[in-house]
């Protein structure tokens, strides 16, 4: 049985590559190295990018 669970890398704009984990707990998915949230990550990226906020959630 595979146990491993599902990631994926996903290159930000700004910041570069960020490799993502599902967290069922949480269900979302989340850096494994700073626990935090890619749609908050990417509301950050979009917003400094644009100059307005979003809200992707």
């Amino acid at each position: 049985m595979n146990s491993s669970t599902f990631n994926f890398v996903f290159f930000k704009t700004c910041s570069g590559p960020s490799r993502f984990d599902w967290d069922e707990t949480l269900k979302a998915w989340v850096y494994r190295r700073t626990k935090a949230n890619l749609l908050t990550l990417l509301e950050d990226e979009i917003r400094s990018l644009c100059g307005k906020p979003i809200a992707l959630s």
